[in-house]
């Protein structure tokens, strides 16, 4: 990836950051508009453009640095009225690429073959305080699509308020090492010794400049300050710094180079969107209030769940609901896989479920009923719902003697949302359950040879005693049959014993033996459910989940501003490290 694509990259990331904070209804955030990036421009080539007021010798300072008139210079009134382009004659058909420039571009323009000037254009623009409005609406239009600006002064006008405005509108978010001051005519001077004089007056308009950016001035960044005399540019002069000047923007430079200049500014002007969002959007500051809010609620809920009424109320519901229930019901399972044929006729305790089913729905039904109304409009957790109410109604009254408003406002029906999250704790009781019972158990481990052995005589001996061993033994030692022969007593029998008569009663029995089994099991298995649900009612792990859900609950809106606070502001972050690495290559660029 490019530079260059690493760049559109993060200014895309940006422009969703900000239509992310803009779409959020109770923030109150205008995002900085990102300067419209003129694409069309080569790589290796720099715009360069020459800003300042009447009279301030653009034309001439230009002239100089062409060595010859390109530009019409008078210190009477404003005669640049459209961009003077200057560039080398092999590089013209750059300016047919340039759309920004189309409509504001002057039919003169100036010439060079300085080789060291191949890769730039210099545009002379028009004054800033032009009696004519449409001169600094195309200096506007402009300035977007520059790479290097070089504000020009004189010794009457670098005080001048408008060219500070201009300074501090147009050098703000972009990168001050970009920013070349020139402060011409510093041959009128006529203290002695001029010298000391063009000294002081160059440290004066350095340090009123600086006075200007220093709100807009990045870490690192240090524009580049000149005072010239460009209409005698060619004279040793006190204070003339011409040749250093020309020297400064003629000398070659690489084409890391020419992107490192071409990069800093969208970078400069990313890193100051990231500080208008931190600065308007309060990320630290509002997540810091939304935790005390959080954790104020959360103090009191835990109170109110402390209390013996809530603590039982809790308790009971969850230990006669479908917790123990599913996890018996799990673990009765799991026990039948280990045992021959049970597995299979786990449906004949079908009918005792239906029933016990019945029976704890009725005694909550007649438990919550009132003379007033029905069970079912009675809140099963009494207590807790009335606790709620009140927590939150307390801290509405708190928001309301407050400047500060809370985040969302609960829905109507809080009595069903609170239900709806205790039956989604009840369900997660119930995985933590069937972990609990399956560590405890180890319902998973394979019996010991014994144990399969007695357990595949207690399935499989009542089956053959009632329908084979039984009747043969009562016909062997029935002591009325000892006059008949034994082969025919035992024929009789057998045919008997294939009789539906006697098979429907064999069956009868161990059915019967077999439901004993399973009844019993299932009722093991309920106790060890309901065992390890009145234990796990106990732990750490029910309290934490039991506060963070009724927290979350009664601070939803909260909780969700939280969120979002947190992944805006690490999106924020991802793409400050980005920049940083961007920056870092710029920097590092020969």
């Amino acid at each position: 990836m490019t530079l260059h694509d690493a760049l559109k990259k993060c200014e895309e990331e940006m422009a969703r950051l900000n239509q992310d904070v803009l779409a959020r209804p109770n923030l109150h955030f205008s995002p900085l508009p990102l300067p419209q990036r003129h694409q069309d421009v080569p790589a290796d080539f720099l715009t360069v453009g020459l800003v300042g007021g009447t009279g301030v010798g653009k034309s001439s300072l230009i002239n100089a640095l062409a060595g010859r008139d390109i530009s019409s210079a008078s210190a009477r009134r404003p005669t640049t009225s459209r961009v003077v382009p200057y560039l080398h004659e092999d590089r013209l058909e750059v300016l047919g690429r340039m759309s920004f420039l189309k409509p504001w571009l002057s039919d003169a323009m100036g010439t060079h073959t300085i080789e060291s000037l191949r890769s730039m254009a210099i545009f002379d623009l028009p004054d800033i305080d032009s009696s004519r409005a449409e001169h600094a609406r195309v200096v506007e239009e402009v300035l977007g699509g520059l790479d290097l600006i070089i504000w020009v002064t004189s010794l009457t006008k670098y005080n001048d308020r408008e060219f500070h405005a201009w300074i501090a509108a147009h050098c703000s978010g972009r990168d001050l090492s970009n920013m070349i001051f020139v402060l011409n005519k510093i041959d009128t001077i006529q203290e002695e010794p001029k010298l000391d004089m063009a000294h002081k007056v160059r440290e004066r308009f350095r340090e009123a400049v600086m006075n200007t950016l220093r709100d807009t001035t990045l870490e690192g960044a240090e524009p580049v300050f000149f005072t010239t005399a460009a209409s005698v540019a060619t004279q040793c002069l006190p204070g003339n710094d011409f040749a250093a000047l020309q020297d400064f923007i003629a000398r070659e430079r690489s084409l890391q180079e020419i992107q490192r200049i071409k990069s800093s500014d969208r970078l400069a002007q990313l890193r100051r969107q990231i500080e208008h969002m931190r600065r308007s959007v309060h990320f630290d500051e509002r997540l810091k209030q939304l935790h005390e809010d959080i954790a104020s609620v959360r103090d009191e809920v835990e109170r109110l769940v402390a209390t013996p009424d809530v603590s039982a109320e809790l308790a009971e519901r969850l230990s006669e609901g479908s917790a123990p229930e599913k996890a018996g019901a799990e673990l009765f399972r799991a026990q039948l896989k280990h045992w021959p044929l049970l597995f299979h006729l786990r449906w004949l305790t079908s009918p005792f479920k239906q029933m016990q089913r019945a029976i704890a729905a009725a005694r909550l039904l007649s438990r919550n009923d009132t003379q007033e109304d029905g069970p079912q409009h009675k809140s099963p957790f009494p207590h807790l719902m009335a606790g709620l109410i009140e927590i939150d109604r307390r801290r509405r009254d708190k928001a309301s003697r407050s400047t500060r408003t809370l985040v969302a406002v609960n829905r109507d029906d809080e009595q069903h949302e609170t239900l709806t999250r205790l039956r989604q704790l009840e369900n997660e009781c119930v995985l933590r359950m069937r972990e609990g019972l399956r560590d405890l158990l180890k319902v998973d481990r394979t019996p010991g040879p014994w144990t399969r052995t007695l357990r595949r005589f207690l399935v499989w001996a009542p089956l053959l005693w009632f329908m084979l061993l039984q009747p043969l033994l009562e016909e062997l030692l029935n002591p009325d049959n000892a006059l008949e022969s034994l082969p025919a007593r035992m024929s009789w029998r057998l045919v008997r014993m294939f009789g539906a008569t006697h098979l429907l009663v064999s069956a009868a029995f161990v059915v019967l033996v077999y439901l004993v089994y399973l009844v019993t099991m299932r009722a093991r298995a309920h106790s060890r459910a309901l065992s390890q649900c009145r234990h796990l009612l106990r732990s750490e792990w029910w309290t934490s989940t039991l506060l963070n859900s009724l927290t979350q609950h009664l601070t939803g809106g909260e909780c969700r501003e939280q969120a979002w606070l947190r992944e805006e502001s690490a999106r924020l972050d991802e793409l400050e490290t980005s920049l940083a690495a961007l920056e870092d290559l710029v920097v590092t660029t020969p």
